[in-house]
C-alpha cells in the first residue's frame, strides 16, 4: 500500500483501519467464547469418564498385587484385554529427613560435598537496575559506568479508538 500524502487520504485509511480492527476484535472474541464453550463441554464430558478410569485402575491394582501379576511370567508387565498392565520403576527423586530443604542445605554447607550438592543462582533484576538508573545519584552513575543505560524511544502506533 502506498504512503498517504493528504489529510483526507489519511483519514480514509484510519477509518478503514478502525473498521477492520473492529472486525478482528469481534472475530477474536467469538473465537474465545467458542473455545471456552468447547473446553467446558470437553471437561464436562470427560469428568465422569476420568472418574471411571480411576475406579477401574484402583480395582485392577488390587487384583494385580494379589496375584494377577503371575500372568506376566516373571516380567513386570503383560498385555491383557487391550491394555498393558504391570508395574514400572518410578523416576529417582531425592528424599531427606530434614524439616525443610533449607535445613538440608544447612547440613550440606561446610562439607566437602557442598559445591556438588548445593547451588547459588543469580539473575538480573531489570526493574531494580532500571530504577537505580532513573533515580540517578551515585548508585545510578556507578551502574551506568558498568555499561547499563536506559533505552527508550517513540514508536509509531495506530489503534482503533474506543
Amino acid at each position: 500500500m502506498k504512503a498517504v500524502k493528504t489529510l483526507p487520504a489519511a483519514t480514509q485509511l484510519l477509518e478503514r483501519f478502525a473498521v477492520v480492527s473492529g472486525l478482528v476484535q469481534r472475530i477474536e472474541a467469538f473465537r474465545s467464547r467458542r473455545i471456552a464453550q468447547a473446553k467446558a463441554a470437553a471437561d464436562r464430558d470427560t469428568q465422569p469418564l476420568l472418574a471411571e478410569l480411576e475406579r477401574i485402575s484402583v480395582a485392577l491394582e488390587a487384583w494385580w498385587s494379589s496375584g494377577g501379576s503371575d500372568l506376566a511370567a516373571g516380567k513386570k508387565s503383560t498385555e491383557l484385554g487391550g491394555c498393558v498392565i504391570g508395574s514400572r520403576m518410578s523416576r529417582p527423586k531425592l528424599a531427606h529427613g530434614f524439616e525443610s530443604d533449607d535445613k538440608a542445605i544447612e547440613a550440606l554447607r561446610g562439607t566437602r560435598w557442598a559445591k556438588r550438592t548445593t547451588r547459588v543462582s543469580y539473575s538480573l533484576d531489570r526493574t531494580a537496575t532500571l530504577k537505580l538508573l532513573q533515580d540517578g545519584g551515585k548508585a545510578g552513575s556507578d551502574v551506568a559506568s558498568l555499561g547499563f543505560s536506559i533505552e527508550q524511544g517513540d514508536r509509531f502506533f495506530v489503534e482503533r479508538a474506543g
